[in-house]
């Protein structure tokens, strides 16, 4: 018996150890399989509760849009042209105006001017009758303005001549005059100096030009287009066509008649210019007009633009003419289509937009012109880049206000979350 019972002792010891290193083996697995259930569920709630939102301002960007438009009082069957039913009205008003701004300049055909001093060293008095001449020491011919008799011995002071030649030689300085009309052996004791410059053989004078024509005509031409205006929308009134100013162009001006009170080349303080006029014009609903005008603009724009509207201000008619057998005026508009990228485009790929700090994703989007401003916000908030799966990324599109709008346009929803 006591043998039996020592045995049992001595074999305790490595059971106890054996089952020891089997039960911490399952206590690291456990415990591994414990971290990485930690880790995966983490893992799955990080990748869950992982999302960014970019709001993104879009830039408004302007597209020219060009295009010819006909308008007419009866819209035709078929037609090749863009046809906008609308009205032809005439009317003839006439107009003038007197146009001051004509230049002063110098002209060389004035007559030169001044006074003499006539001596008579002889002992007899020398009547001199008007016109008498004088002939400068330089060869210039002066003649007396009046008649004057000079004493014996004497003087006369102050005695008016002229140039005999129109033009700038008779401006001449202060010089002796002789008498050619004298007998040659009294001509050194009768004779006239001056004391001061001769002057007047140029003088400044208004004279009218081709230029000052024109701008008067030109002139004319805009004080007489607001008057043809309201002549148009009062014969439309008469035919029961509703108009105002801004539904109406002037597609044909033809002068009637013409009259100037001055010539190219004449002498005068001011021109006046009178001018009858014969006025057409069309008259249309703008607003045809500016739904056409976003047709042609939606038609030729990219396809990762959307058109807001038309820049009214921008809408214009560059050149219009008149069909004088078809009765239509033909008009060449010109406008700015305003625009926004759409939130499809591929600018906002997601995609190339995971796993991304706020300055790389700021970097990618100031590439594009498209792209006025960026807002990114993570959740949670104390995330910094953008997660990896494309679509815990949502984007949204901010209003914008073009400037002829009072209210935000959206180009496309405001709160889009769509796959790339």
């Amino acid at each position: 018996m006591a043998q039996k019972k020592s045995e049992r002792r001595v074999s305790h010891p490595f059971q106890d150890v054996s089952r020891g290193r089997t039960t911490r083996q399952y206590q690291k697995l456990v415990i591994i399989f414990l971290v990485l259930s930690i880790a995966i569920v983490g893992l799955i709630v990080y990748l869950s509760m992982a999302k960014t939102l970019i709001l993104v301002t879009p830039a408004i960007i302007r597209h020219p849009v060009s295009f010819t438009v006909r308008i007419q009082d009866e819209l035709p069957e078929e037609s090749s042209s863009i046809i906008i039913r609308g009205s032809i009205i005439q009317a003839t008003i006439e107009d003038s105006i007197t146009y001051s701004s004509i230049a002063t300049k110098e002209t060389t055909d004035g007559t030169a001017r001044g006074t003499v001093t006539v001596h008579n060293n002889w002992s007899q008095n020398q009547p001199l009758v008007e016109t008498t001449r004088l002939l400068s020491s330089e060869g210039i011919l002066f003649r007396l303005d009046q008649s004057v008799t000079v004493p014996a011995g004497g003087s006369v002071e102050n005695v008016p001549v002229y140039a005999d030649q129109l033009g700038i030689a008779g401006d001449i300085k202060p010089t002796r005059f002789t008498i050619p009309g004298l007998w040659a052996g009294l001509q050194d004791q009768i004779y006239a100096e001056s004391n001061a410059m001769m002057t007047g053989g140029t003088r400044n004078a208004k004279v009218l030009t081709a230029d000052n024509i024109r701008d008067a005509k030109a002139s004319l031409k805009e004080q007489m287009s607001p008057k043809a205006i309201d002549a148009i929308e009062t014969e439309a009134g008469t035919v029961g066509v509703l108009a105002d100013p801004e539904n109406i162009v002037i597609v044909s001006q033809q002068l009637l008649s013409e009259k100037l009170s001055g010539e190219e080349g004449a002498e005068v303080d001011q021109l006046t210019v009178t001018q009858n006029n014969r006025y057409i014009a069309a008259i249309f609903n703008q607003s045809l007009l500016t739904d056409l005008a976003v047709t042609r603009a939606e038609e030729s724009i990219s396809a990762e633009l959307v058109v807001m509207e038309i820049d009214s201000k921008s809408l214009d008619v560059s050149s219009a003419s008149y069909n004088v057998s078809g009765n239509y005026a033909e008009l060449q508009i010109t406008a700015d289509a305003l625009a926004t990228i759409r939130l499809s485009s591929g600018q906002f790929d997601r995609k190339n937009l995971t796993s991304k700090d706020t300055y790389e994703i700021q970097t990618y989007f100031s590439s594009f012109d498209e792209v006025e401003n960026v807002e990114i916000r993570f959740s949670p908030f104390w995330l910094r880049k953008t997660p990896t799966l494309a679509d815990h990324i949502e984007i949204r599109m901010n209003a914008v206000v073009p400037s002829s709008a009072e209210e935000p346009v959206n180009s496309e929803t405001s709160n889009i979350n769509e796959d790339s």
